[in-house]
């Protein structure tokens, strides 16, 4: 009697791992560990495991059933990778916990809603029909077309794309010619080809085995080619990390100034270009122009140029701007053009205009600069400046380097407090070295603070939450990578190409009636 309930207990303990809820739960667990695959864990195997986990979870289901389990897999996703949003609206948005997690929460579930959008395009009611072709064009293409979609829609939000997961890998070397969307297709393919594997027979073992080669063989190539030239004279740079209190940036203003000044005094003698973070002065340029103008002077008789992140008002318009400039009068700016939802604006203002009064932000209402500004000139070099998060759209830094030889990012990654973001954060700005093939200075307040090399090598980084100073050699470059001449176009073509071509063959061998 005991042994028979055992036996019937095991029955059911292995009816409910392998059932439909477990499945489901798996699909969540799999989201999940997709957030590891990128910084800090940098786990980037995982980024080809999970979605293979979802591609085999998605077979012999009803498309009703592929959306739910899409949908689990992007909450594990998202609540595993940007959970940080908490910290910014909470401990340094000043808005009430409850708030501050709904709005988290809403968010992460809006996201969740790509993938599961996903699942029902791509599977279909004829489970038989899901072999080479769906794992290995279909999915993967559709997998690609989604990121992009998700990159400019309602703004956009291209954070934790597959991509990016693969800055340490051989994938990186697709960075220069495809861009993140090409590296995320090689990441998909290898996805679908793995998947391929675990379900197909010795025939298609043999194929998924094949596919993944080539892909990783490409990248391998493609790693070791260089695809800029020196652009100008190697000079030293210093980055300052003042690391002032996010919760008390906007009322230290002087404390702010005397410690950045004070510091870049310090490294004068040596470094011929000083950046400053994003809002390092924490107010309008013309506000404390005299004093400002008078340093940025003081500092070129030492032939040393100061950069800095600061807030500029149109004065016939009224309108303010996020901006980075260099010190001095009558200087040109760059004005922020990719700004943050809640942060820097309101959307949908009309309706939820009611949320400013729970979400205490100083500048909250800023107003976006235009496409197509031009670099800063900076002594001889041609700075293609980005602030904070802009650095996640990989369009607005590839028309930035067109004509810049260095690239410039200022930020403000205290809003994210100890957590995951900066370190992901540091890691997109690292892939759009090494899709441009431009060094870039990367300052911010509380750290990540670092210096990457074309090739999108980290040479020099500060502690985080220290005050520091950055400095390395820069070797401005010049040259367009493949990237940079084409954009998303090759990538995007190729993924449109693969979801959709065996639809297409389908569709005209029904016409023709040679199916």
């Amino acid at each position: 009697m005991a042994a028979r309930a055992a036996l019937y207990r095991r029955q059911r303990l292995r009816a409910a791992l392998t059932g439909t809820r477990a499945r489901d739960l798996l699909a969540l667990a799999a989201g999940a560990a997709l957030a590891f695959a990128f910084a800090p864990w940098g786990v980037w195997p995982l980024a080809i495991a999970s979605p293979a986990i979802l591609f085999i979870l998605w077979l012999d289901c009803t498309r009703r059933r592929a959306a739910w389990r899409g949908w689990l897999f992007g909450v594990g996703v998202w609540g595993a990778g940007v959970y940080w949003i908490y910290h910014s609206l909470h401990l340094f948005g000043a808005a009430v916990a409850p708030l501050a997690g709904a709005l988290t929460v809403g968010f992460i579930l809006a996201l969740a809603l790509i993938p599961a959008a996903l699942g029902a395009l791509v599977v279909g009611r004829d489970a038989e029909r899901r072999g080479a072709a769906w794992f290995l064009l279909v999915l993967p293409g559709a997998w690609v077309l989604i990121e992009w979609v998700r990159s400019w829609l309602l703004t956009g939000f291209p954070w934790l794309l597959l991509g990016t997961s693969q800055t340490d890998s051989w994938l990186a070397g697709y960075a220069p010619v495809f861009g993140v969307y090409g590296m995320s297709l090689a990441v998909a393919l290898s996805a679908g080809a793995l998947a391929y594997a675990w379900r197909g027979s010795w025939h298609g073992r043999t194929l998924a085995l094949v596919v993944a080669v080539g892909i990783w063989g490409t990248g391998a190539v493609l790693s070791g080619t260089h695809w800029s030239r020196a652009g100008g004279q190697p000079f030293d740079a210093a980055l300052i990390q003042g690391n002032i209190e996010q919760e008390q940036k906007f009322n230290t203003q002087e404390k702010a100034l005397t410690r950045y000044e004070d510091l870049t005094r310090e490294v004068a003698h040596r470094a011929e270009l000083v950046i400053w973070p994003e809002t390092a002065v924490p107010t309008f340029y013309r506000r404390v122009a005299d004093r400002l103008n008078e340093f940025g002077k003081a500092m070129e008789t030492e032939n040393t140029r100061v950069v800095t992140g600061v807030f500029t008002l149109d004065p016939e318009t009224r309108r303010y701007y996020n901006a980075v400039r260099p010190l001095g009068i009558n200087r040109m700016a760059y004005r922020k053009q990719r700004l943050v939802p809640f942060g820097e604006y309101m959307p949908l203002r009309s309706y939820l205009e009611f949320l400013e009064r729970y979400i205490q932000i100083p500048m909250s209402d800023i107003a976006p600069g235009v496409p197509g500004q031009a670099p800063l000139e900076v002594g001889a070099n041609r700075l293609g400046a980005s602030v904070c998060y802009e650095a996640a759209y990989p369009g607005v830094i590839r028309r930035m380097a067109v004509d810049a030889n260095v690239l410039v990012n200022v930020s403000n990654d205290g809003w994210f407090g100890d957590s995951t973001a900066p370190h992901q954060h540091l890691q997109i700005a690292r892939l759009r070295s090494m899709e441009t093939a431009r060094p870039m200075l990367r300052a911010t307040n509380t750290g990540i603070t670092a210096i990457i090399d074309h090739q999108g090598e980290v040479i020099s980084r500060g502690p985080q939450f220290e005050v520091a100073v950055v400095e390395a050699r820069i070797d401005p470059r010049a040259g367009l990578t493949p990237y940079v001449q084409m954009g998303d176009i090759p990538a995007l073509g190729a993924a449109a190409a693969l979801a959709f071509l065996p639809y297409l063959i389908g569709a005209w061998r029904r016409r023709t009636g040679t199916a």
